[in-house]
C-alpha cells in the first residue's frame, strides 16, 4: 500500500476526508500527490461535497504544504485536539 484515504460524509455537503501515506509513496511523490488531488475532486464531485474538511498536526510541516498543495486552506488552530494533547490546525477545501 503506497497511500489510502476517504471521505466520511458528516452531513449533506460536508465531509471529512483523511490520507494515509506509507514510506513508499516517497519514491513516487509526484504521482502520490496527484492521485490525491483527483481523488478529492472525485470524490466532491460525486458525493456532492461542498466542504471537505481535515485535522492536520500543527507540527507536521510536511502535512501542512501537502494539505495546502492540495486546496486546502487552514481555519484555525485546535488546541490539545489530538489523542495526546496535542495540537491540530481545521484546514478545508471548499468549492
Amino acid at each position: 500500500i503506497i497511500v489510502m484515504g476517504g471521505v466520511h460524509v458528516l452531513w449533506q455537503g460536508v465531509g471529512e476526508g483523511w490520507i494515509m501515506v506509507s514510506k513508499h509513496a516517497y519514491k513516487t511523490p509526484i504521482t502520490v500527490a496527484r492521485y490525491a488531488d483527483e481523488f478529492f475532486d472525485v470524490i466532491m464531485h460525486e458525493a456532492n461535497v461542498e466542504r471537505v474538511q481535515a485535522s492536520v498536526h500543527a507540527e507536521d510541516a510536511q502535512a501542512i504544504r501537502f494539505a495546502r498543495w492540495l486546496g486546502f486552506e487552514n481555519e484555525g488552530l485546535m488546541k490539545k485536539y489530538g489523542p495526546d494533547g496535542s495540537d491540530y490546525y481545521r484546514m478545508a477545501r471548499v468549492s
